[in-house]
């Protein structure tokens, strides 16, 4: 049995480098969940979902993540939208003090959750 901790594009490339030594029955993978973000109300965690896309068969492997083939047809629509609309072009990035702040609320928001389910005392 072996282990292997994963964060970010590299693993994929161990983990099929480890496939010629270990079959999957001996291999458990722990996924970094450090990056994990709630997007417009959706949970996102892009180690997990490079993992799953890879054991799935339809990973990038040109970019090591997301999907083999994407269009990102939808990027390029809101792209579009965003433009008619006159905002400024590219990422707009929030100063570096309020993505501090952001990173607060949000573990903040995960702690809480959590500690609905504790009984203390």
């Amino acid at each position: 049995m072996v282990t292997f901790l994963s964060g970010g594009t590299g693993t994929p490339k161990l983990l099929d480098g480890a496939a010629v030594a270990f079959s999957p029955e001996e291999t458990t993978v722990i996924a970094n969940t450090g990056d994990d973000i709630e997007l417009g109300g959706l949970f996102v965690s892009p180690d997990v979902d490079t993992l799953l896309f890879q054991g799935g068969g339809v990973l990038d492997r040109e970019t090591w993540w997301g999907i083999e083939d994407d269009t990102h047809r939808t990027n390029a629509a809101l792209a579009d939208i965003a433009s008619a609309a006159g905002l400024p072009e590219g990422p707009q990035y929030l100063p570096e003090e309020k993505q501090t702040a952001g990173r607060r609320l949000a573990n903040w928001r995960r702690f809480s959750g959590i500690a609905e389910f504790m009984t203390i005392g």
